[in-house]
């Protein structure tokens, strides 16, 4: 993978090479358990000076987490489940087209770099919070994603029954992408099984990454996706 020595990861591009982050541990929420988070969506405290802004920013995230996924329960009621794939895809190419128009502002280009994608990645992700984080690396022709207790590709404990909306959503996501960079290729896999690292699209080695092993959500299934660029 492209690497520079005395580059901070999370930190800004420089010379073209990024350093990606390689523990989401430090950010706010993301070391509260899932036990923890059930108990306090339970309101299973006395006041308010029971909780620390830890617990605050994960509970929230939850929060956001559950009302995006209830759109699958909501949408199934009125519209049925065709439809509500249809609602998944075309929200979340909204929210890819946005992105990806704002990264390539952001770099003043119309054709980004493996490593401007990287950044990206690890950017967007911080701003969904303690429950989307991503594990990115990159060559010079290839981006890959490994992601974990991701909102938007992992539906949150007690609402499964809403995977079967992931691939409609992550689809949404491509075609926007598809759409503003033809020169490249964008393939994912949901639901990879922790011990089964045979079903990784790219071959990457999650030992490496210290909250995937050992956060809250260590041994779950967790998503790929790869991007590619074309010769």
């Amino acid at each position: 993978m492209v690497n520079k020595k005395n580059l901070s990861p999370g930190g800004p591009i420089i010379d073209g090479v990024y350093e990606p982050i390689r523990s989401w541990d430090f950010f706010t929420g993301a070391r509260v358990s899932e036990e923890r988070i059930q108990q306090l969506m339970a309101f299973d405290f006395e006041s308010v000076y029971d909780l620390t802004e830890d617990d605050i920013f994960a509970c929230n995230n939850r929060k956001c987490q559950a009302l995006l996924w209830g759109f699958g329960i909501a949408g199934e009621k009125i519209f049925g489940e065709e439809k509500t794939k249809q609602l998944f895809h075309d929200l979340a190419y909204l929210l890819g087209a946005k992105g990806w128009d704002a990264i390539c502002k952001h770099f003043n280009t119309t054709k980004v770099t493996p490593a401007q994608v990287a950044w990206y990645q690890d950017m967007g992700h911080i701003f969904y919070g303690p429950h989307c984080v991503a594990y990115t690396e990159y060559t010079e022709d290839t981006v890959i994603v490994t992601r974990q207790d991701c909102l938007l590709s992992m539906p949150p404990p007690g609402m499964e029954a809403m995977n079967k909306y992931v691939d409609s959503f992550c689809e949404g996501y491509l075609d926007a992408y598809r759409e503003r960079a033809p020169y490249m290729t964008f393939t994912w896999k949901s639901f990879i099984k922790h011990d089964q690292p045979d079903q990784l699209l790219y071959p990457v080695d999650i030992t490496k990454y210290p909250s995937f092993c050992a956060g809250k959500s260590a041994g779950k299934p967790f998503h790929q996706l790869v991007f590619k660029w074309k010769k």
